[in-house]
């Protein structure tokens, strides 16, 4: 299980994920698995991080997701990512809770005792499509928490994207705000 304070960057289980074939769900994806991505082309999968989170031991504000509704930000369907967890918008990468609006995007108030998250690593700091949404790939940075499948994630640098970061609302500018439900 991971630590109750980590910072999480991750999808939650059930999130499609765009493949040259179609969607896949994030759960199912596998090392070597080729991925769309937001540019048009192709990723690969490295590997698949899994982090199982306790609930009732865990601090709500830190590691329950972010639900951006669907068509909140031109995806398909709604997607359910951790707060750190950034998307691409207008040239910025910005993270999921920096974006709650309290109607068509929102933290997902109570969770099942336990839930997953996943993690997909590729080559590099990457922008893939999830659930039609410009989601980035995990950046392996300074780890606070161990993932249950620690010992399969092979060592390696990988750059962050160069393309600004927000995250927290009261950095976002007003042109990047999602529109509240009408």
């Amino acid at each position: 299980m991971s630590s109750l304070n980590a910072t999480l960057s991750c999808f939650c289980e059930g999130t499609r994920i765009a493949t040259p074939q179609g969607f896949a769900l994030v759960e199912d994806l596998c090392d070597g698995d080729l991925l769309a991505t937001a540019d048009g082309g192709t990723t690969t999968v490295r590997w698949l991080g899994r982090s199982t989170i306790d609930t009732p031991l865990a601090h709500p504000a830190k590691v329950n997701p972010i639900r951006i509704s669907a068509g909140a930000l031109g995806n398909e369907r709604d997607l359910l990512l951790s707060p750190d967890h950034a998307v691409y918008l207008d040239g910025y990468l910005v993270n999921a809770g920096a974006l709650v609006n309290g109607e068509t995007i929102y933290q997902v108030a109570k969770m099942p005792e336990s839930f997953t998250y996943y993690h997909i690593e590729t080559d590099g700091h990457e922008l893939i499509l999830a659930e039609g949404l410009a989601a980035e790939t995990y950046l392996p940075q300074h780890q606070e928490f161990a993932f249950d499948n620690d010992a399969t994630r092979p060592a390696r640098e990988i750059p962050e994207m160069d393309l600004p970061r927000i995250s927290s609302a009261r950095l976002l500018p007003n042109a990047l705000r999602p529109a509240r439900a009408a």
